[in-house]
Parts: C-alpha cells; sequence; structure tokens
C-alpha cells in the first residue's frame, strides 16, 4: 500500500492591504502617516522605523515613498479630473456648432478629442525611426602608439 502524502496546511496571513476601510488598512495608513510626520521633523529611517514600529530602516523608507507617491498622484487625479469636466463643456458646445456645419467649430472638436485622449492615455505610443551614422576612430594597437 502506498504511503499516504502528508499535507500541510498553514494558516493563511490576511491579505496585504484588504479592503480600503479595514482596521488591517487604516492601521497601516495611521502608521505610514506617523512615519510621513517623524520625516518632515527631520528624522533618519532609522529613527522612524525605531519609532514608527517598522522592522527595519528600508521599511520605513518605503511607507514614506508610498505616503508621499499617494500625496502628490491624488491632487494630479483631482486635476485630471477637473480638466476632463471642462472639456465635456467645451465639447458640448463646440459639437452643436460642428453639426451646424461650423468648420472652426469640427476643428475645435477635433482638438478637444486630442486633449482627452492625451489626458487618458488612449493613445498609442508613436514609432519614430532614427537613422544616424556614427563615426568612428580608430584606436592605436598599444600604449606606446597612444604616447
Amino acid at each position: 500500500m502506498p504511503a499516504k502524502s502528508q499535507v500541510t496546511t498553514a494558516k493563511k496571513r490576511p491579505a496585504r492591504g484588504g479592503k480600503k476601510t479595514s482596521p488591517v488598512t487604516a492601521a497601516a495608513k495611521l502608521k505610514a502617516a506617523k512615519a510621513l510626520e517623524l520625516r518632515m521633523e527631520g528624522k533618519t529611517f532609522e529613527d522612524i522605523a525605531k519609532e514608527a514600529g517598522y522592522n527595519s530602516k528600508q521599511a520605513a523608507y518605503d511607507a514614506v515613498k508610498r505616503s508621499l507617491d499617494a500625496v502628490t498622484r491624488e491632487p494630479a487625479e483631482e486635476l485630471i479630473k477637473l480638466d476632463l469636466e471642462r472639456l465635456d463643456v467645451l465639447w458640448q458646445i463646440q459639437y452643436l456648432n460642428a453639426q451646424g456645419g461650423d468648420v472652426q467649430a469640427l476643428a475645435a472638436c477635433m482638438k478637444l478629442m486630442e486633449r482627452r485622449a492625451r489626458l487618458l492615455g488612449l493613445d498609442a505610443p508613436q514609432k519614430q525611426e532614427v537613422n544616424a551614422t556614427v563615426a568612428t576612430k580608430e584606436l592605436p594597437s598599444s600604449v606606446d602608439d597612444f604616447l
């Protein structure tokens, strides 16, 4: 009779981050906010790790970096949202005029569509071909020839 394979089951750890409002996520965000506050006070990452409860200065650095990235990303996302709303208003005006045969309004609609696509990153990157000629100079075969 073949031996039964032993299967061990490890305890499942809660997923990192989890839901945005979970107690674990909230605690991690508060900890990261504390780390950012300490950094703004001029503390070293080693000090931050000790005071905020991180395992290493690298972990403290990562937390501060994530916090700074979030602080700069959120206003940028709001600005993009505001710009898109403005483009929508302008589009509505110009589109009605373009439907009536206004050629300038049609051109404005095209520019508004291009701007929207750029803001949303919808355009595929354009391929560019570069042709170059590189002139090389033959190097001396020995140091003596060089001097």
